[in-house]
């Protein structure tokens, strides 16, 4: 039984994991583009549930105004950067989850590490990031989970390469360069909270080799309305 399985008794470990769920969940590495809001979530809720490694990436540092909704800092962490703060936090909350930060942004000419992961995750706040995301998923084969919140709102969709039928972020966004400035129009704790669980809970979805939510999803926390769309891909994407 791996070392990650210490912390979990066999009376903890729910059905939809199992042991040997657990153990893959050990052996998996997740990359997190984006470390603010749904980053730091995405980075809690993951470590805490026993994936090996995680690969965070952000060239930013914590601001006062980011702990409205980034859970994983506080004002001591202020005009540090929001990488290593997090390794600290989370090697406190899992030892067992191996660290690996990148104090940079993810480029056409700087992604390398991006193959190690099993998922990428998008928690990054512009449409130019995702663009490069998506390409960079379609390159390397390997599904990534975008997600993007403002106000009350957000939407979730996942791009899985090795699916030829399935449709790519481009193909839904591609005429959509902004959805909001969350500067401007702000961003509510609850939703970032909650969309960073439905991320997280996809990318668990995949690690586990289990189905993963085949639709866009969009939501409001505020008027609780969860909807969920077929894409049909483009045919020339």
């Amino acid at each position: 039984m791996g070392e990650n399985m210490t912390r979990y008794s066999r009376q903890t470990i729910l059905p939809q994991v199992g042991e040997q769920g657990q153990e893959r969940l050990a052996a998996s590495t997740v990359a997190i583009v984006g470390m603010g809001a749904l980053g730091s979530i995405n980075a809690e809720l993951l470590t805490r549930a026993g994936v090996g490694k995680l690969i965070l990436i952000d060239d930013d540092v914590v601001e006062l105004s980011n702990l409205q909704r980034q859970a994983l800092y506080s004002e001591d962490d202020v005009g540090k950067k929001k990488v290593l703060v997090a390794k600290e936090k989370l090697n406190k909350i899992n030892s067992k989850t191996k660290i690996i930060v990148k104090e940079n942004k993810v480029d056409k000419d700087n992604y390398e590490f991006l193959s190690d992961s099993n998922v990428i995750l998008d928690c990054t706040d512009n449409m130019d990031s995702r663009f490069v995301l998506n390409d960079l998923a379609k390159e390397l084969k390997k599904p990534c989970v975008f997600c993007m919140v403002v106000q009350s709102k957000g939407m979730l969709y996942v791009v899985d390469p090795d699916k030829k039928d399935r449709a790519c972020f481009k193909d839904i966004f591609d005429q959509l360069k902004s959805i909001g400035n969350s500067d401007e129009l702000g961003i509510l704790n609850i939703t970032t909270h909650f969309a960073g669980t439905l991320q997280a809970g996809e990318a668990l979805k995949i690690l586990l080799g289990q189905q993963y939510t085949a639709e866009l999803v969009n939501f409001d926390v505020w008027d609780l309305e969860l909807d969920r769309y077929r894409i049909k891909k483009k045919q020339n994407c």
